[in-house]
């Protein structure tokens, strides 16, 4: 409840109705995320579509880091750049400024993720885990393609993410597959010295996740179909027969 006049109250309200992430590392994440969109929104001169730029350019150095092997920083700085990754989207919630060219946005953050991947797995090859690193790395490039890929069909035919579709779904969304949790065990694993684990752990987790998106939804489209050929049957059936 926000009391007439608390303006204080109603930003921090508007604030916690802009989180969107349902995932566990996104509920850790943003008591951070929700700080800085309340420092930056009255800032005119940083608008959503900056801080998306700003994300995409601190990318560069995170991967330029991973592949010189200093996968701790740059596992520490991929994850930073997650949590800002998180403001462009609120900001945009809070300012009532959502538009079509926003949504671009996701198409930028699949392409420095996929380089923050590619980078890792390169760095690793390069200093001292030879093939075996490379092959892990595009074995979880493909699977986490397939993962983006059949969560966004879903949605394209169903027109809902398949994350809010069921009760189950939505509890597997909290633990699913994505880019903090792999950024997560990039940071563990690299600060105990095995850098390598994080990508085997990595793509067991996507592999899981691909799994449990791929069969579910297709249980919800067959179940979908079931029900529209039932209904199209009953609209036949029930309309009137042509007089000869």
């Amino acid at each position: 409840c926000v009391h007439a006049g608390d303006f204080k109250a109603a930003r921090s309200a508007l604030v916690r109705w802009a989180q969107k992430g349902v995932h566990f590392t996104s509920l850790l994440n943003a008591p951070l995320e929700n700080a800085l969109v309340k420092h930056l929104g009255d800032r005119k001169a940083v608008t959503p579509n900056r801080v998306t730029l700003l994300v995409n350019s601190f990318s560069v150095p995170a991967a330029l880091l991973f592949l010189s092997g200093r996968f701790l920083p740059a596992a520490l700085l991929s994850y930073f750049i997650g949590i800002l990754d998180g403001v462009d989207g609120k900001l945009a919630r809070v300012r009532g400024i959502l538009t079509r060219f926003g949504h671009l946005e996701h198409s930028l953050d699949a392409l420095y993720e996929q380089a923050l991947y590619a980078s890792f797995a390169l760095g690793l090859a390069l200093h001292g885990y030879g093939l075996l690193a490379a092959a892990l790395g595009m074995a979880f490039l493909v699977v986490d393609c397939f993962v983006r890929h059949v969560y966004n069909q879903f949605a394209l035919t169903a027109g809902k993410p398949l994350k809010h579709y069921a009760p189950f779904d939505r509890t597997f969304a909290f633990v699913d597959g994505r880019r903090n949790v792999y950024l997560v065990y990039a940071i563990a694993f690299s600060a105990a010295g095995h850098p390598l684990l994080a990508l085997l752990a990595a793509l067991a987790h996507a592999s899981l996740t691909a799994i449990v998106y791929f069969l579910r939804a297709a249980q919800h489209l067959r179940e979908s179909d079931a029900k529209e050929g039932i209904a199209q049957l009953l609209r036949l059936s029930a309309s009137p027969r042509r007089r000869r």
